[in-house]
């Protein structure tokens, strides 16, 4: 028979936890839920993710829950954070903060203010309007539609003509 003093202690033990999660999340309903392995023999379903307010991620199945449970009971636990070391950049400069994925696409905020986003992907930004203030570096191709610089349009603009006899035309492919 178990003493009072031992049952509290378990639950005290119980009250926060390491894991392993044993799938990928569901995180279709309105709180991610995931299941996570407190240990070799035990299971627990729909554990709750919380994320601090506009911020989300799903981790991989075998990312490390830290879990709090309510009361010490483990079937009343809650993830307050998931670290998944095979995808975890290392050597994140002193000062830095990085948001990663597990493809190594990375956002690195530099402690004298400065952004390094790196990865293999296409970045896609879909904003109305986006504003640059400073100067801008390009190392590679640009691809430019529609456009002005200045007040010179890119695709409809003319060339005065060499010879003085009228304009060139607009710009054509290839040319």
């Amino acid at each position: 028979m178990t003493s009072p003093v031992e049952s509290v202690m378990r639950r005290v033990q119980h009250a926060m936890g390491f894991g392993r999660t044993s799938t990928a999340p569901d995180d279709t309903g309105s709180v991610q839920t995931v299941q996570i392995k407190p240990n070799d023999l035990q299971t627990i379903d729909a554990v709750p993710v919380v994320f601090p307010f506009g911020f989300s991620s799903v981790a991989p199945p075998g990312a490390v829950p830290v879990h709090l449970s309510a009361e010490g009971d483990r079937t009343k636990a809650a993830i307050l954070a998931h670290h998944d070391p095979t995808s975890r950049p290392r050597n994140t400069p002193q000062g830095g903060t990085v948001l990663y994925d597990t493809a190594g696409t990375k956002l690195i905020l530099t402690a004298d203010g400065g952004a390094t986003w790196s990865g293999t992907g296409t970045l896609t930004l879909n904003f109305p309007t986006i504003v640059i203030n400073g100067q801008v570096l390009v190392s590679g191709n640009v691809t430019v539609g529609a456009g002005t610089a200045g007040s010179i349009e890119f695709l409809g603009h003319e060339h005065i003509n060499g010879g003085g006899k009228g304009n060139s035309g607009p710009p054509a492919a290839g040319s």
